[in-house]
């Protein structure tokens, strides 16, 4: 099921509970999100609330798809179209 929400530039969340390696942050529409422990600040712990700013690496993204889009082509380069052998 796909949710879709008013984009926004930053988010207040705060965690509703630490599970083993997990924290369970709740945004403000009560949205959980499972989070694993070691990314959260180190004085952070249940009743935290936190500002979650998620952007975009526009560099990073179009480094990995143009090293997807050559190890396809290099791939390809070698496929004859036939039938794989077992």
């Amino acid at each position: 099921m796909l949710f879709m929400v008013a984009p926004k530039e930053e988010h207040r969340v705060h965690i509703d509970r630490i599970e083993d390696a997990l924290a369970v942050l709740v945004l403000e529409d009560d949205t959980e999100l499972l989070v694993p422990r070691r990314l959260l600040p180190a004085q952070a712990i249940e009743g935290t609330w936190l500002n979650l700013r998620l952007t975009i690496d526009e560099d990073e993204t179009e480094a990995r798809r143009r090293s997807v889009k050559e190890r396809r082509e290099r791939l390809g380069a070698s496929d004859d179209g036939g039938d794989i052998e077992l």
